[in-house]
């Protein structure tokens, strides 16, 4: 009589429901990390924006000289379009910073269609504007920030989650 080895492997029912198992919990978590992943992709474009802003704003009243933030395809010049293209901070025809274009399918509008910010050396006299940062393809996000920029220049952020991308 021979005696069965304690050894024994898996029986194919036995792989077919931890795969089934593991299918389940993988069609789960993947939504969730996705909404994670965009929430710190926002996070982090709303904050260069803001970073952007002070910036502007301290040059202006260090090189007592009007400074500009405005929307830059290239990198050097102000130009048109959307703000996801990139941006520039721009005093006198110097650059201080230039920020490169957001991540695919991300887009950056500010109210009015403004291209263009001005902070003045009084560190009063900003142009105020709203932008609004979101994911508009491959699908819209779920999230979205906020980035209001006040006529003293200050600049805050806000989470929504309208999903009204466009």
């Amino acid at each position: 009589m021979r005696i069965r080895s304690a050894l024994a492997g898996f029986t194919i029912i036995e792989m077919m429901v931890a795969v089934a198992l593991a299918a389940i919990l993988l069609a789960i978590a993947v939504p969730s990390f996705k909404d994670a992943s965009l929430g710190s992709q926002l996070r982090s474009a709303s904050s260069e924006l803001m970073v952007s802003a002070s910036l502007a704003r301290s040059e202006a009243i260090k090189r007592n000289a009007p400074v500009e933030l405005c929307t830059s395809s290239d990198g050097k010049t102000c130009g048109t379009g959307g703000w996801q293209q990139g941006w520039i901070v721009l005093s006198g025809g110097t650059v201080i910073q230039s920020q490169p274009k957001a991540p695919p399918g991300f887009l950056i509008t500010a109210s009015g269609g403004k291209t263009t910010l001005s902070f003045q050396p009084t560190g009063v006299g900003a142009t105020a504007a709203t932008f609004t940062i979101c994911r508009a393809t491959p699908n819209v996000g779920s999230q979205e920030r906020v980035v209001t920029i006040d006529a003293a220049g200050r600049a805050s952020v806000e989470r929504t989650t309208t999903g009204t991308c466009s």
